[in-house]
Order: structure tokens, then C-alpha cells, then sequence
């Protein structure tokens, strides 16, 4: 059942995200489905992860669903193809005074092994990296983990996605055959309480906002709307 997200008893995440979002619903397992309030993405997907030795860090997920299902053709198969090769994430150097830069995602260099097809490209990377408004969000977010990839499995899948093997072997499957073409906006960070935290999780979600609203652009590009 959707809750308000306004609700006294909503999880701490919920309450500094509150502004954000309309409503909420929480899982079994302590996945938290939210529908922001912002026309960037579509929902966000929320859980507890563990950051070092701290267990209070939070993922938050924008979805973005740029291209569904029943509009697939084989243009847009092979557009997500191209895209594929794009996935990135955020490095950061430094302690007191961190320098964040995006690059191609690491693991894309393994899964080319079995998919040679792909060509890893920076054209996402550098696009975020020549953003002042995402440079500036991020030195006041200050993310812990950042990745911007694409949804590679398919449903079938996903329940043994902590499998590696069967991970892999969905990322095959739903290459050759992809069925839609959804973003995924994966920003962890450990949130300490009364530390400016509302301050962090707004420049949290605008960042997340910004990023999807890059995406858009570049999506435009492809001839790819929003279905």
C-alpha cells in the first residue's frame, strides 16, 4: 500500500527525501518503490547498504525509462547496443577537498570477453564532466559510489542478479535481444544525522536530476522519446 511521503512513520531516507517525493511503498526485503515528484525519471528504487565498516548508507535509484517494450524495433535495439558501450561511473580523489571525474564503467572492459560487439566510448563521461551545475552538485552531494548504466537484465533474471554467472549470462541474453532501453542513476552515500543531511540529500536528488536531464538531451539525439 502507497504511503504519503509525509507519513511520521516513514524510514529516515524517506523523511530527508520527503520534499522530493509524492508517495512511497516499502518491500519485504526493504526495497523502497518512491514516485518523485520531478518529471526527470520515473520512480526511484531505495535500500540500506553497507559503505566501509558504516551500515547506514543509503542506494537511490532514478529510473529513467527512455524507450518501453511495445516501441522496441531493431533500430533501437541496436541504438541500446551503442549505449551499452557508454555506462559510466564516478571516481573521486582526495579527502578533505575530493575531485570527482566520470569514466567508462570498469566492468564493461570483462563483459567485452563475451560481447566484442560492445565498443566502450567516454561520450557519457565527458559530457558529465563538462558540466559546471553536475561539478558543483557533486562537491555539495559528495556521493560516495555514482554509476550511470543501463537496465541489462532480463526479469527472468533478475531474481539471481547476486549470482554472477547468472548475471552474466542475462547481460548476454538481453544484449543480443534487448527489450527496452532503461537508464539507471545508482547513487550510494552515507548519511549522518543531523550533519547537514537535508542539505546533502536535496543536492542528492538534484544531481540525480541533472544527470537524467543530460540523458534526455543525448537520448534526443538518438531520435529516442519517451514512450
Amino acid at each position: 500500500m502507497s504511503r504519503s511521503a509525509n507519513d511520521r512513520g516513514a524510514p529516515f531516507i524517506i523523511r530527508i527525501l520527503r520534499k522530493h517525493i509524492t508517495e512511497w511503498t516499502g518491500s519485504a526485503r526493504g526495497v523502497i518503490f518512491a514516485n518523485p515528484i520531478s518529471h526527470a525519471f520515473d520512480y526511484l528504487i531505495i535500500h540500506a547498504i553497507r559503505i566501509a565498516t558504516f551500515s547506514a548508507g543509503w542506494r537511490i535509484i532514478a529510473v529513467y525509462q527512455a524507450f518501453r517494450n511495445d516501441a522496441m524495433n531493431e533500430e533501437m535495439e541496436d541504438v541500446y547496443r551503442r549505449l551499452k558501450g557508454m555506462e559510466c561511473e564516478l571516481l573521486s580523489k582526495g579527502v578533505l577537498k575530493k575531485r570527482y571525474q566520470f569514466k567508462p564503467l570498469d566492468s564493461l572492459k570483462a563483459l567485452r570477453a563475451f560481447l566484442p560487439q560492445i565498443t566502450v566510448s567516454d561520450e557519457i563521461a565527458r559530457t558529465l564532466n563538462d558540466s559546471e551545475k553536475i561539478n558543483s552538485l557533486l562537491s555539495l552531494a559528495r556521493p560516495d559510489t555514482l554509476t550511470v548504466t543501463l537496465d541489462s537484465l532480463p526479469s527472468a533474471f533478475k531474481p539471481f542478479s547476486d549470482l554472477a554467472e547468472a548475471s552474466l549470462q542475462g547481460m548476454i541474453y538481453f544484449f543480443k535481444k534487448p527489450g527496452h532501453i532503461t537508464w539507471l542513476i545508482s547513487a550510494g552515500k552515507l548519511f549522518v544525522r543531523g550533519l547537514d543531511s537535508q542539505k546533502v540529500a536535496d543536492s542528492l536528488f538534484s544531481l540525480l536530476e541533472e544527470i537524467a536531464h543530460n540523458l534526455r538531451n543525448m537520448m534526443k539525439a538518438y531520435s529516442v522519446t519517451r514512450q
